[in-house]
């Protein structure tokens, strides 16, 4: 639950500087008002965001799979081209619906060009794609690697116990450097785990070649 407030969180604060930049676009090129600049930035950058929690919900549904590239490929095109032109359509559209509440007269009419539009839509969609997977392949990874941890935490007790078994007076040793793999491993000091283990592989060499 924290992680999801995190990213949303994130996802909402990364639109920021996308708002200020059509805020200085319209005050400085446009010669508009602060609260008529932010007015239009808001009707421009809050569409790019909501439609964008629609590309957040379909990368975390389409995965990679280098056996269904392609696929995987050509259904990004499909809502990469579907997210443009909702979005060149839905900025025009709120426009046209404060006219109508303000004046009382509809007036739909997309500004700029169709390009540039295009081009800005689709970077924006490759720009959201592309953070949600690095979060994903993020976790993926921290997963692997507490999985993997915790895995060699268990056979390293397994190998101790044996040993126990085999040497029960010299447990205690065993014991207290088990103790130090454990601790370094949750702590990330690899270079003090690796020496521990070092030392636990002597310890335990020279246990078997004692009579």
């Amino acid at each position: 639950m924290r992680r999801s407030f995190r990213f949303w969180l994130v996802y909402s604060i990364a639109w920021l500087p996308y708002a200020a930049s059509y805020m200085a676009l319209f005050i400085t090129h446009l010669g508009r008002t602060f609260f008529e600049a932010i007015k239009g930035s808001i009707l421009n950058v809050l569409p790019a965001a909501l439609l964008g929690i629609g590309v957040v919900a379909v990368c975390q549904r389409l995965h990679w799979s280098p056996q269904r590239r392609y696929r995987f490929l050509s259904a990004h095109l499909v809502f990469a081209s579907l997210y443009v032109a909702l979005w060149m359509n839905a900025v025009p559209f709120l426009n046209a619906a404060g006219q109508l509440i303000r004046y009382g007269s509809w007036s739909y009419s997309r500004e700029g060009s169709f390009q540039g539009g295009f081009f800005t839509g689709l970077l924006i969609y490759v720009t959201i794609a592309g953070i949600v997977y690095a979060v994903q392949t993020t976790e993926r990874l921290r997963t692997e690697e507490a999985r993997a941890t915790r895995a060699e935490n268990l056979r390293t007790r397994a190998e101790l116990e044996a040993l126990r078994s085999y040497f029960p007076k010299s447990w205690t040793l065993l014991r207290i450097i088990s103790h130090w793999n454990i601790y370094d491993s949750v702590t990330g000091c690899e270079l003090k785990r690796e020496s521990r283990l070092k030392r636990l592989a002597a310890a335990s060499r020279h246990l078997h070649s004692s009579p």
